[in-house]
């Protein structure tokens, strides 16, 4: 059935005391039976695209598995994006709720990035409330978080959560992330007048020139259902290359 996206009003509400004393789930590593499962998907991966396995294999399995471990060590290392003497503000597109990336993301790479960060909590199959109530369960570091709320983390960083539909000021985001879908009105304006001219746009899920592809990342999320779908403009194009190929041409680098 149909179910409207929590106004920034009604959202503010979600974070009440209800969270309770919910313990930070990171570990420090991957349990051993985990660890295992990573290695043999990245090791069939490697093989599937590799026409000879070698040695070559063996240490990505290596490599990689070690990157990994550092990732997922709470309060690991800080990530730190530079504009000059200037925090950068990035705006971060996320779905808890859906796929375990995103939470591993918001605790481990958003809590330790030295900037700005406003996180849109996406609508669709679940409310931004519903998200934010479930990052608030699983993290301490969250556990008081209200959107529109600054929070600021012990590396310098400050963490923002935004109702999907949050339109950024002109002129305000140096770089936009697609980690979930959102609402046509904030992917407008993160990629648009909200973008500084010569900021970055980086996706998750679309083409290599940025267009749709068909996963969820690129469809948009709509304040009168739950489902998501890829609007399109006035010429039947996909606001999603509408908006991608605008920011290109004008505004934008493309990752």
């Amino acid at each position: 059935g149909e179910s409207a996206m929590a106004s920034p009003g009604a959202a503010a509400q979600c974070g009440s005391s209800s969270a309770g004393t919910a313990q930070d789930t990171v570990n420090p590593q991957l349990a051993p039976s985990e660890e295992q499962e990573a290695r043999k998907l990245l090791r069939e991966a490697l093989e599937h695209f590799a026409q000879e396995p070698s040695k070559l294999v063996a240490e990505d399995v290596a490599k990689y598995s070690a990157a990994l471990q550092t990732l997922l060590v709470k309060d690991g290392p800080h990530l730190r994006i530079s504009r000059g003497d200037v925090l950068p503000r990035l705006l971060i597109v996320s779905d808890p709720l859906e796929e375990f990336d995103d939470v591993v993301m918001l605790r481990c790479c958003v809590w330790n990035s030295v900037a700005c960060i406003d996180v849109v909590l996406s609508g669709g199959s679940h409310t931004p409330c519903e998200r934010l109530e479930h990052v608030r369960s699983l993290f301490d570091v969250y556990r008081e978080a209200r959107f529109d709320v600054p929070i600021h983390s012990p590396v310098g960083g400050t963490i923002i959560f935004r109702n999907d539909g949050y339109a950024p000021p002109a002129d305000t985001i140096d770089a936009f992330v697609n980690c979930g879908p959102c609402s046509a009105q904030t992917l407008r304006a993160a990629c648009g007048s909200g973008l500084r001219l010569g900021g970055l746009i980086v996706t998750v899920g679309a083409n290599g020139d940025g267009t749709s592809l068909s996963g969820i990342n690129q469809k948009q999320t709509s304040s009168r259902t739950r489902a998501l779908s890829y609007e399109t403009d006035g010429d039947g194009r996909r606001v999603w290359d509408v908006v991608i190929e605008h920011a290109k041409h004008t505004r934008a680098a493309y990752v």
